[in-house]
């Protein structure tokens, strides 16, 4: 806009306007080049979800593969802590139910931030309920974990705990759960079915 100023209008080579003809011109250039950037601003963000996108799922495949190949509970467990963990940088464990049947943490990974009776009643909650709660939900905010059922054919397994300093999109969350039906299923071939 300004260069058609600068080259185009009289007096040349100044930015003065002695021609009020020219201002409508002025101002669908200006409008022009704001939508511009604001549509180059939204490709950009784009490209980053895809891009983050193509890395979660590239972890999921991953995850799914590796799962497919383990032949005992510690390696499922392990894996699963760790792939979360450094897909989306969050502290991760994983509690299964015991022989008395309370929860109990059997892999962690992550910076091993606190995870008290607090958590571990939201944990129950959210594996009596099967349905998410803690950090980010409606149900039982206070916590400082979002805790996911790990469900296999409405058979709930467990609980997967993630931990993290910023707010998990609806995009993480959608692919979280995607990790735990992977896990779930995985868990199904080792442990008993729970209820």
């Amino acid at each position: 806009m300004w260069n058609f100023d600068f080259f185009f209008v009289q007096p040349y080579f100044s930015f003065s306007v002695s021609d009020v003809r020219f201002i409508p011109t002025f101002l669908v250039l200006l409008i022009v080049g704001v939508i511009t950037s604001l549509l180059a601003d939204t490709v950009k963000k784009q490209v980053g979800y895809t891009r983050q996108r193509e890395t979660f799922i590239s972890s999921l495949y991953d995850l799914s593969k590796d799962l497919l190949t383990s032949h005992d509970l510690d390696t499922i467990l392990e894996k699963s802590t760790r792939y979360i963990s450094e897909s989306f940088n969050y502290d991760v464990l994983i509690l299964l139910p015991s022989t008395t049947n309370n929860l109990e943490v059997v892999s962690r990974f992550g910076t091993k931030r606190d995870f008290d009776e607090h958590e571990n009643g939201v944990a129950t909650w959210a594996f009596q309920h099967g349905k998410a709660a803690g950090y980010g939900t409606e149900t039982l905010s206070s916590s400082k974990w979002f805790h996911i059922p790990l469900k296999a054919q409405e058979k709930i397994m467990g609980v997967m705990a993630l931990s993290s300093d910023v707010k998990i999109s609806t995009e993480q969350r959608h692919l979280i759960e995607a990790f735990a039906s992977v896990i779930s299923l995985a868990l199904s071939n080792f442990i008993p079915e729970k209820k």
